[in-house]
């Protein structure tokens, strides 16, 4: 008769050894992509807000052509010039 309880036990902690590395690994690469998903939702949320900040400048830049433009028959001008701003 043969023992086979001691290779049996290597097989196993080898195994073992190797399912932590695997799952060391995966943490790893998975803490990375987190990592990079949060500075990527950070840069379009600055990006984001940057928009909201030029919308507002030129709803404001808008408005104020528009007042300035009330009751001098122009405002179709005025219009023009808001979008001519807009574009650019």
């Amino acid at each position: 008769m043969f023992n086979v309880r001691p290779v049996v036990f290597v097989w196993l902690l080898l195994t073992v050894n190797s399912q932590t590395e695997l799952a060391i690994n995966t943490h790893v690469a998975v803490s990375n992509i987190h990592h990079d998903v949060v500075k990527t939702h950070t840069l379009v949320s600055d990006v984001h807000h940057g928009v909201l900040n030029t919308h507002a400048i030129v709803s404001d830049i808008h408005r104020n052509i528009l007042k300035s433009q009330e009751g001098t028959g122009t405002q179709d001008q005025a219009v023009g010039d808001a979008r001519a701003l807009h574009t650019e």
